[in-house]
């Protein structure tokens, strides 16, 4: 999901795990990665399911919001899947 942040990176993100918090629990806080070359914040949560969220600032206000969620009832690797999915992501320059 791309979204227009009016103001910082993490004040976005403060407002969306608040949000977050009337519905779910934050089960690993936020912290910064580097995600295909750029600088970016993530975080896991439990709201419906278990979730990861990766935010990726791109240029102006614009933020690429990337959340990947993989139950796996049966082991059979989808969460496997999903991380080389993601991992796979490259930006144009």
């Amino acid at each position: 999901q791309k979204a227009n942040v009016d103001g910082s990176l993490d004040d976005y993100l403060a407002l969306r795990l608040k949000e977050l918090e009337n519905v779910g629990a934050i089960t690993k806080p936020l912290t910064t990665i580097d995600f295909a070359g750029r600088s970016a914040r993530t975080y896991s949560a439990s709201a419906l399911g278990d979730f990861t969220v990766i935010a990726v600032p791109l240029d102006g206000k614009a933020v690429l919001e990337i959340t990947a969620m993989a139950p796996d009832p049966k082991g059979v690797g989808f969460a496997g899947e999903v991380n080389a999915l993601i991992a796979s992501v490259r930006f144009l320059p």
